[in-house]
Parts: C-alpha cells; structure tokens; sequence
C-alpha cells in the first residue's frame, strides 16, 4: 500500500510539473523559427548548415517537451482513473493527506471525523485502489503473454 501513496505524492508533483512543461512548450512554440521567414543569408557563409541546425534543434526540444507532456498526462490520468474506485470521502482523505499534504489533526479537523478514523478509511482506500492497480497488472501481464503465445 506504501505504493500507492508514494503514488498520490507524485501525482501531486506531477500536476506542478505538467503546470510548468506546458508554460515551456508555450515558449518554445514562440520563439521557433518553423515556416517561411524573411532571414537575411548574405550575413552568413556560403556553404552554412546554421539555419537548418537552429530548426533542428528547435523541433528536437519541441519533441522531448511534448514527449514529457505526454508521459505526465498518462500518470496523472491514471491515478485520476483510480481514485475513481473509492467513494467520495475515502477520495477526499486520500486528497488531503497526499496530494495537498494535510496533517492527521489538521485532516481529521476539517472532515470532522476522528483521527483513527481518518487513518482507517486512507488505509482502507489504500488497500482498494492497491488490489485495483494489482488487478491491473495481472490483466495487462495476462494479454502481454496472451498476445505473445499468439503470435508464435
């Protein structure tokens, strides 16, 4: 279950980065040099690459920040994904105590519920969503070799 709150904390990291990731892609969307320009090439060699290396790496850094973007959206989809196999308050205490990083006595203030009794539903939300991601596991490992066995 120390899996799954490892996972909420990163989760939480991950929406930060996404934040950031996206303000990046925005920059460099600005400041590309993609399409038909008025560049002056009587400032530059005869025989320069120096143009076409700019565009490059241009798209190459373009590329990895959209990649990165990807990969973020695919983790934070998927936790979003199983948070939805818990009820609304095992939700909000997982949300709390991992993702906004919420003390138990400053968590079991704001619900109005006992401090044990916080402790037992993340527990119990964290069991829930571990047999769900294990599930999962299983499931893909199963077609992973399903498909494999296909195919020979």
């Amino acid at each position: 279950m120390q899996h799954i709150r490892r996972m909420l904390v990163k989760y939480s990291h991950n929406k930060i980065l996404l934040e950031n990731k996206l303000e990046h892609l925005q920059n460099l969307k600005e400041t590309c040099n993609f399409g038909v320009s008025g560049t002056d090439y009587t400032q530059l060699p005869a025989n320069s690459n120096k143009i076409i290396q700019l565009v490059e790496v241009q798209a190459v850094q373009l590329a990895q920040v959209q990649q990165e973007i990807q990969v973020l959206l695919n983790d934070i989809n998927h936790v979003e994904y199983l948070l939805t196999e818990v009820d609304t308050l095992h939700k909000q205490i997982l949300e709390l105590k991992h993702v906004k990083g919420y003390t138990w006595d400053a968590l079991a203030k704001l619900m109005q519920l006992n401090i044990n009794t916080c402790r037992r539903y993340e527990k119990n939300a964290c069991k829930i969503l571990s047999d769900k991601l294990d599930a999962q596991v299983e499931l893909n490992n199963f077609n992973l070799d399903f498909t494999t066995k296909a195919s020979m």
